[in-house]
Parts: C-alpha cells; sequence; structure tokens
C-alpha cells in the first residue's frame, strides 16, 4: 500500500510543479489580492472536479474492490500533495508581494505574462510539427521509472 501512496504523492508533486497557467493564476491571484484570494483559487480543482469524480464513481462502481482501494489511495496523495503545492505558491507568492516596490511587481507581471505567452506558442509549435506526443509520453516515463524504483526488491 505504501507503493501507492508514494506513487500518489509523486504524480501530485509534479503535477503541482509544472509551471502552467493555473500555477500563474494562483501565483498572480495572491500576489494581488493576498494570501486567502490565493489559497481560495488554488483549491478550486477540488470543488469544480466534484461533477467530473461523481461520474467516474458512476461508471467504476463494478470495479474490484482492490482497485477502487488503490485508486482512492493514489487519487488522495496526489491531492494532498497537489493541493498542497499549490497552497504554498499562493503563501509565497502573497508574502512576496508585501515585499516588492512596485515598480518590480510590474515587471515580474510582465515577464510571467510574457513567458506564458511563449510557453503557449511553444505548445502551439509542438503540436503543429508533431512532437506534442512525445511531450506527452514525457510523464508517462517518469512514472514507469518511479514504477519500477517501486518494484525493486526490499523497495517496500
Amino acid at each position: 500500500m505504501i507503493r501507492f501512496v508514494v506513487l500518489g504523492s509523486l504524480l501530485g508533486l509534479f503535477s503541482g510543479i509544472v509551471p502552467g497557467p493555473f500555477t500563474a493564476l494562483i501565483a498572480t491571484t495572491a500576489f494581488q489580492q493576498g494570501l486567502r484570494t490565493g489559497i481560495l483559487v488554488a483549491v478550486v480543482p477540488v470543488l469544480t472536479e466534484t461533477t467530473v469524480m461523481a461520474l467516474t464513481a458512476a461508471l467504476v462502481y463494478r470495479l474490484p474492490e482492490r482497485a477502487l482501494q488503490v485508486m482512492g489511495v493514489v487519487g488522495g496523495g496526489l491531492l494532498a500533495v497537489f493541493v498542497g503545492i499549490y497552497v504554498g505558491i499562493a503563501f509565497a507568492a502573497a508574502h512576496g508581494r508585501k515585499q516588492m516596490p512596485k515598480k518590480w511587481y510590474r515587471r515580474i507581471m510582465f515577464g510571467a505574462a510574457g513567458v506564458l505567452a511563449l510557453a503557449g506558442a511553444a505548445l502551439i509549435w509542438q503540436s503543429w510539427v508533431g512532437n506534442f506526443q512525445r511531450l506527452v509520453k514525457g510523464s508517462q516515463g517518469i512514472e514507469s521509472r518511479v514504477n519500477e524504483s517501486l518494484n525493486e526488491p526490499g523497495a517496500q
């Protein structure tokens, strides 16, 4: 069972630290409006995914109990870590905002917007030239390495 907790936690860790639009939204919101609002944005996926979770639960009720147990443990680990990282981002951004002059605040906001625009352009280009599948498979490589290390003798 520890194996599944580790797997879910690692997936949550990698999901939470990957920069993207949602990470930028959390940081920007916490930076502009404070920690409380940043945390509220960080937990939005938990609230908005309720419908998806309910539909998924309706579809998987036929799975064996062991499969559901594993899914719950992995999902819980992913969620403890994933949301925790986002709350940490909100905390860092909210507290950093108080220490920063407005001039640097504007520079960071424009810089963040520029980085997101470049990331979006890069994803569009990667999709256009056909490299997107290779990028997506990168996360599967990480997962397979984690599984391999967990399956080694003495890993449990």
